[in-house]
């Protein structure tokens, strides 16, 4: 039992006022578009269907279409769009009611590299802006690199709330190895396991492994002389810096 505030408007009392300041993009968002008509037409339906006024509705469409980089292809078909043309329509629709608090449901999934950059791009203009932004992703490093708090769930229950930087110290108690070897099969990884300070070992590829073991304990080189004794060969060895997505092993793994 409680109270629920957004915006300082406490829900359900305030419900309208909050849908007013509020805008979403969705991950499933290609349905609720209309194929057959341009994006420009997509978002003048919308602006209506939000209630922006009609004297300001095309100066905010241009508006958000020029900061989605879209301004270019607005007059294209829906249907022709790609998927990360697609991907920044739904941000612009979700731009149009000019919201205090955007919520961002997995932009970036299914896009390439460059396009997910864009985005990225994009969300840190709209922070410097004066938004907030609530970013849900499965893209641990993503989370990193945008965010300025994270909180991580797991099965649906909160189990950390930090900034990066304060989340990747809680990694810092181990160290973190990846070695290329000549074969990685289960039962080196089976051995290194038993080896007294060792937390973690799993394959990230093909003759990869990820191992995370106490930095103080000096679990370091048993690992190298059992991969040597065992006439294995280390073809690669690097030291590597806690990422958010370690912290998520290593908090999850500690729960279980």
């Amino acid at each position: 039992a409680g109270n629920i505030e957004v915006l300082g408007y406490e829900l359900p009392r305030y419900e309208s006022k909050v849908k007013e300041q509020i805008g979403l993009a969705l991950g499933e968002y290609e349905r609720t578009f209309q194929w057959r008509i341009t994006g420009r037409q997509n978002l003048e339906f919308f602006s209506d269907l939000f209630g922006v006024p009609k004297q300001i509705a095309k100066g905010r469409i241009d508006e958000t279409l020029a900061l989605v980089g879209l301004q270019d292809k607005a007059d294209k078909m829906f249907m022709e769009y790609s998927t990360g043309m697609k991907h920044k329509l739904a941000i612009a629709r979700a731009l149009l009611n000019d919201p205090k608090l955007l919520l961002f449901d997995e932009p970036t999934a299914g896009l390439d590299a460059k396009t997910s950059i864009e985005i990225g791009n994009l969300v840190r203009k709209l922070t410097k802006n004066g938004a907030t932004v609530v970013y849900t992703t499965h893209r641990l490093e993503e989370a990193g690199n945008l965010c300025d708090r994270i909180m991580i769930l797991d099965k649906g229950k909160k189990i950390a709330e930090e900034s990066p930087e304060k989340l990747k110290k809680l990694a810092q108690e181990t160290e973190i190895l990846q070695l290329e070897l000549k074969e990685a099969n289960d039962e080196i990884i089976s051995k290194i396991k038993r080896i007294e300070g060792v937390k973690d070992v799993y394959s990230t590829a093909p003759r990869v492994l990820r191992i995370h073991c106490d930095a103080i304990n000096g679990a370091v080189y048993p690992i190298l002389d059992l991969i040597k004794s065992s006439g294995n060969r280390i073809n690669q060895i690097n030291s590597l810096t806690p990422t958010v997505e370690d912290v998520f092993l290593k908090i999850t793994g500690e729960k279980k």
